[in-house]
């Protein structure tokens, strides 16, 4: 079981890049992720697609 398994953590930026591959890091050791985007909307929504599908 992953010490992040139950946590709930927000990621600022996580629409591209690093906050991107940061949030996608943190989703796959079991965390409930939060993505705040600042301008790319469909970036976010990216992100948690790709989280949704694995």
């Amino acid at each position: 079981m992953s010490k992040l398994a139950g946590k709930v953590i927000v990621v600022t930026g996580a629409s591209k890049g690093i906050g991107a591959g940061i949030a996608e890091a943190l989703a796959a050791q079991s965390a409930a992720v939060v993505v705040n985007y600042a301008s790319s909307k469909a970036g976010a929504d990216a992100v948690v697609t790709e989280y949704h599908r694995e």
